[in-house]
């Protein structure tokens, strides 16, 4: 089974968690995302092995909860505030 798949897992779920810590910047809110991407992550690899179509991957599971828990860590150093930073440069909009 081919296993270049793992990036797009690690950066799926890097992205998410990315994101979404970013707009719930309260320490219990970016544990639970955490734990909530993580815990889906897991989740659907069991799902996918048990639907009979997909496949069972722990590897899989590796890299989502790799790329979540990186992201995680990062959101406590500037890459926490990427978006609001990112919004405050662009031009404001006439009203």
């Amino acid at each position: 089974m081919q296993q270049g798949d793992k990036y797009s897992h690690f950066l799926a779920y890097f992205v998410l968690v990315g994101w979404f810590q970013q707009l719930y910047p309260a320490v219990f809110s970016r544990l639970l995302l955490l734990v909530a991407f993580t815990g889906m992550g897991i989740g659907i690899e069991f799902l996918q092995g048990w639907s009979g179509v997909r496949f069972f991957d722990p590897a899989d599971m590796v890299a989502n909860t790799l790329g979540a828990f990186l992201a995680w860590l990062l959101g406590w150093t500037g890459f926490g505030s990427l978006l609001y930073r990112f919004e405050l440069w662009l031009p404001s909009k006439p009203r």
